[in-house]
């Protein structure tokens, strides 16, 4: 064979191989067009929203095997020195098996830092355990209505351990539906807990009084169908010589222990600012980078014309807190210090200094917790199909009513958005970190000046 024909198959070759190739581009943008615009979707590389998943049956869940320990957690080991006891039920609400409390004694251990053991942390505790019991057996119901069994361990359920002479413990946890969906929503209140002696708990929830009876350890266990507003509660321990305890039960209640433990004055009751008749309302909303559920900030008003604010953190229902993916379980954030009247309250905007902004990054989880939630990033399906960095960075604040918008330039990108209507809250969350350049951000304000706040050039 000559040359001339080998040079007539190569060009012929190449340029059957550049039709497909042109044929390849031309279809499959179109078709990942038509589905994305089918979707709602302004960006048509952006991955299609899960559908959504038809609600399971509470009284029928799936057994499945008990979760491991992340490998990558130090996590402390609970080893029970006796058989644990189960002092407590109550039925569920919504027809699914029996919520229980078991309380146990034991060691706690650490892993020695090389690795080879473990070594045993002070005096053995007394831990209660919230769970629910399927045939029998002690368990957890998750999100996706599966029933694993649950071993002595800090994350397989939630848990509360005590020493001797502490405060009662008790915990107020939500149910809610599974995330997959796009969102979710509360299913359950539970308040639980101990006070450590025999006594009696009476606990209100909502307005609802509920009598529970003496145990061993005191232990407190009240469910309710869940509200799409935060919850109100308040546990009475009746023990046995005749004293009486109140415990309150809601973020509230636990910021004025903490006022309690950080100031060391006893009248954080009478310091609340925030108006009970006026429930906490979602202020200002934020898609997720992961298109998990979305971020938002809450508000409540102030008895002196103010607005009270929770910490950002996951929108479920009408509340924001924190999420748990592994168990499904959600807890309402704190409200912030300007909530509480603190010694030295938090500077606000100004005609001179209209914005207050506030930057915050989270290399493991999120902005409320790292342990928020409960998986590896690398092993989020969401963050792999998307192609999202790990971690977050947050740029957010307050500010002065005559800004009209706030622009955020980072070496990303630049976005102006606008504050929210009731308490003039802004942010943004990013997907990742920004290791070099600078964070600006601006104002806008009404009488078309713009106010520029010093950057951020590093946070180290």
């Amino acid at each position: 064979m000559t040359r001339r024909p080998l040079l007539v198959l190569s060009f012929v070759a190449a340029l059957a191989g550049l039709l497909v190739a042109i044929a390849l581009a031309l279809a499959i943008p179109s078709t990942r067009d038509a589905a994305a615009v089918a979707a709602g979707q302004g960006d048509p590389l952006a991955p299609i929203p899960p559908r959504s998943v038809a609600a399971a049956d509470p009284a029928d869940p799936v057994v499945a095997p008990a979760l491991r320990e992340p490998p990558e957690l130090d996590l402390v080991v609970l080893r029970p020195v006796a058989p644990p006891r189960v002092e407590a039920t109550a039925a569920d609400p919504l027809g699914g098996p029996r919520w229980a409390v078991r309380t146990f004694t034991a060691d706690r251990f650490s892993r020695r830092p090389n690795g080879r053991g473990l070594y045993r942390i002070g005096k053995p505790t007394l831990c209660a355990q919230l769970g629910r019991v399927l045939g029998g057996r002690f368990g957890w119901v998750d999100a996706a209505n599966r029933w694993r069994p649950v071993a002595f361990s800090f994350i397989a359920a939630p848990i509360a351990c005590m020493r001797r002479g502490q405060d009662p413990r008790v915990e107020l946890t939500t149910r809610i539906s599974d995330p997959a969906a796009g969102s979710a929503r509360p299913l359950n209140t539970v308040v639980w807990g101990m006070a450590g002696e025999p006594a009696r708990a009476v606990a209100t929830i909502g307005g609802r009084r509920l009598q529970a009876a003496e145990t061993a350890h005191g232990v407190v266990l009240a469910v309710s169908p869940a509200s799409e507003r935060h919850p109100e509660g308040e546990i009475e321990l009746r023990y046995r010589d005749g004293r009486r305890k109140l415990v309150g039960v809601s973020p509230f209640a636990e910021a004025v222990r903490h006022y309690r433990r950080s100031t060391g004055r006893d009248d954080g009751g009478a310091r609340l600012l925030a108006d009970p008749s006026d429930p906490f309302a979602v202020d200002y909303r934020m898609p997720d980078p992961d298109g998990g559920l979305p971020w938002g900030i809450a508000v409540a008003r102030r008895r002196d014309g103010g607005w009270c604010r929770v910490g950002m953190g996951r929108i479920v229902g009408g509340r924001v807190g924190v999420v748990d993916l592994r168990l499904g379980t959600f807890g309402d954030t704190w409200p912030e210090a300007d909530c509480i009247r603190y010694p030295h309250p938090l500077p606000v905007p100004t005609e001179r200094r209209p914005l207050r902004v506030m930057y915050g990054a989270g290399w493991g989880g999120g902005p409320a917790e790292p342990v928020e939630e409960r998986m590896s990033a690398s092993e989020d399906p969401a963050r792999v199909a998307r192609r999202t960095l790990e971690g977050r960075t947050v740029v957010s604040g307050v500010a002065h009513p005559d800004v009209v918008s706030v622009t955020i330039a980072t070496p990303r990108d630049v976005r102006t958005i606008t504050p929210s209507r009731r308490a003039r809250l802004f942010a943004v969350i990013y997907d990742g970190d920004f290791p070099t350049g600078e964070i600006a951000v601006s104002a806008r304000m009404r009488d078309g000046s713009v106010h520029r706040e010093p950057p951020l050039r590093s946070w180290f």
